[in-house]
């Protein structure tokens, strides 16, 4: 009867094909391994388990103990390829936070350089067009304060402010 059993097409689960053959009289069991002894190794050599009424819900019991190990490893490995993957996004993550930082310092200096070149320093472009507003320029609209000429600059006298703009 195990030849036969074997013989059959079987999808193979996690690589390997296991039958259980299920016999529901023990004694009968009991008669064959009478006559054949080895009948157990020649079943197991074929990867048939002989089951009896006793041994079944053991093999059973087994048999989901086994594949609930082997969810348990499989989401492990899964756990692991996504923490992996999640560890390389962070790390790209960081490395593009250090980039805006580098850019935004960039971006405050560049912003502090053409605050100076508008209003602080000798020549500075408020300073030219308070002197052309006191000139005589005529303008509809004024200069926010803050953007005012330092007062050293201010003070200068008319014919340095005039060279100011050369």
């Amino acid at each position: 009867r195990t030849r036969k059993i074997r013989q059959k097409s079987r999808t193979p689960v996690c690589g390997t094909v296991h039958v259980v053959l299920f016999m529901p009289f023990e004694s009968a069991l009991s008669e064959a391994l009478n006559e054949k002894p080895d009948l157990t190794n020649y079943a197991l050599e074929r990867n048939i388990m002989i089951a009896t009424p006793t041994t079944l819900m053991m093999a059973l019991r087994t048999v989901a103990n086994v594949w609930s190990v082997e969810r348990r490893n499989q989401n492990a490995e899964e756990i692991a390829h996504r923490a992996g993957r999640l560890y390389d996004k962070v790390s790209n993550f960081l490395k593009s936070m250090e980039k805006v930082g580098s850019r935004l310092d960039q971006a405050q200096s560049a912003f502090r350089d053409a605050s100076s070149q508008l209003s602080s320093g000798h020549g500075n472009v408020i300073s030219q067009v308070q002197t052309l507003k006191s000139l005589g320029a005529k303008t509809t609209k004024s200069i926010d304060t803050a953007y005012e000429p330092d007062d050293e600059e201010a003070s200068l006298p008319s014919e340095n402010r005039r060279s100011l703009g050369s």
